[in-house]
């Protein structure tokens, strides 16, 4: 099984650069590289707008998404509209309530959250507690990542605010269990206990991890590969530069 995930391509509706970078084109060359490695999913990790989110980012977004012929998920970042990704995407639920939801992926189930306004609320640690009693084979998606990652700038200025309840859910479950998340603008890698964290680095600009104040650094857009085995617990994540 093939699990291909895209993340923060901070795009504006006019089309135009943003951090002095044509996030556009960065997006084209991702998509186009995800249809070459034929994902049985396409996860989207959010933050589809560069600054505030607009209505018509989204409605250039989905005819992009359903042109590749591919299934995806996508979740939303601290930059996206829960209200417009919902009427865009056909989310169900009350305008502006949290999108979390369960797919299915092979013989895994991808437990997505929303942590758009940088917290958790507690529905969805409700929601997820019940999942993961649910799940024989969970892997979670949330566009912030759920611990700290040792990236100063990030850590310091944009975590996740109540990331503590998080990690203490999913340790006590007490499986492998893998989190897909972005946001850090940096491909980075930890394992904290039971859990395999893998921040997934983005189409448009890159922070130095290594700055306390923001920096940007020149690289190309990315995206992050995972494939496993069905009926197998280990998981082959990389990522690849496009």
């Amino acid at each position: 099984m093939r699990l291909v995930q895209i993340t923060d391509p901070h795009l504006r509706a006019d089309g135009s650069s943003f951090q002095g970078l044509d996030n556009e084109y960065r997006w084209a060359k991702a998509l186009a590289a995800a249809r070459q490695l034929a994902p049985d999913l396409l996860l989207l990790s959010g933050d589809f707008c560069a600054e505030l989110p607009k209505q018509s980012t989204y409605q250039k977004l989905r005819p992009q998404l359903e042109e590749l012929a591919i299934p995806y998920a996508l979740l939303a970042g601290n930059h996206d509209s829960r209200k417009m990704l919902r009427s865009t995407f056909d989310f169900p639920g009350a305008p502006d309530a949290p999108i979390y939801y369960q797919k299915i992926v092979g013989d895994r189930q991808l437990l997505v959250l929303d942590s758009s306004k940088g917290e958790l609320e507690v529905e969805q640690l409700e929601w997820l507690t019940a999942a993961l009693a649910n799940s024989s084979k969970p892997m979670l998606a949330i566009h912030h990542p759920p611990c700290p990652m040792g990236a100063r700038f990030m850590d310091s200025r944009y975590p996740l605010k109540n990331h503590q309840p998080l990690i203490e859910l999913l340790q006590a479950d007490g499986r492998p269990i893998v989190v897909l998340c972005g946001h850090y603008h940096f491909g980075q890698q930890l394992q904290s206990k039971n859990l395999q964290v893998y921040c997934c680095p983005p189409t448009s600009f890159f922070i130095d991890p290594l700055a306390d104040e923001f920096v940007s650094i020149d690289s190309p857009p990315a995206l992050q590969l995972i494939e496993w085995k069905e009926g197998q617990a280990a998981t082959s994540i990389c990522t690849r530069f496009v």
